[in-house]
């Protein structure tokens, strides 16, 4: 499986969050998965949002594309966008390398997100390293995590995935990671296999 993302940084406040969710409607009318918007809620830009979307094969990232561009109401309403996107980042391919998807996220959740480039010449240590790392976690927190590899994008990087319900589920997995002495140990251990300047965000679903 493979995750498509699509971010961008809007301004215009309500106006642009009521597009970007016509946008998705528009866009779930063609999609055979459902594409889901969120809104960084934590650690990212302010006005930062995102369209995500499972597929099973970049064929259907294709077919989408062209029954979206025939779609005349809908190329009209991404050309409103010109109106509210003041920054885009690079379409991203993710593949999954651990964990599962097995069912949307509800709206008004969250997710967590870190990210992380491997440093050169420890691309098979690092992808090691997150897979234990995300079982540590799950371990302490109860909480699955999904690790995936960018294959179109930034070279080398990886990503930690964590669905929480609510704002509560947050605090209570940072509160859980600080406090684990085991965890705090396997997380400085892994220094080695990536470049400085890793990223985490916490997104939340709008649509």
């Amino acid at each position: 499986m493979l995750l498509f993302q699509r971010m961008l940084r809007v301004t215009g406040g309500a106006a642009a969050a009521a597009w970007a969710a016509e946008v998705t409607a528009g866009v779930n009318k063609h999609s055979v998965s459902e594409v889901s918007l969120w809104r960084a809620a934590y650690g990212a830009p302010v006005g930062t949002i995102a369209w995500s979307a499972p597929v099973e094969a970049l064929g259907q990232v294709d077919d989408l594309n062209a029954a979206t561009a025939a779609d005349a109401g809908l190329t009209a309403l991404t050309a409103k966008g010109a109106e509210y996107v003041a920054e885009a980042e690079p379409d991203r391919l993710l593949a999954l390398v651990h964990g599962e998807i097995t069912d949307s996220a509800p709206v008004g959740s969250y997710v967590g997100a870190v990210r992380a480039v491997a440093a050169p010449g420890q691309w098979v240590g690092a992808g090691a390293w997150a897979a234990h790392i995300a079982g540590v976690y799950s371990e302490v927190t109860g909480l699955n995590v999904v690790v995936t590899s960018t294959v179109a994008g930034p070279m080398g990087e990886m990503s930690w995935l964590v669905r929480h319900k609510d704002s509560a589920s947050i605090e209570a997995a940072i509160a859980a990671t600080m406090s684990s002495e085991k965890y705090m140990n396997e997380v400085n251990g892994g220094g080695e296999f990536f470049a400085p300047g890793a990223t985490q965000m916490y997104a939340q679903r709008m649509a």
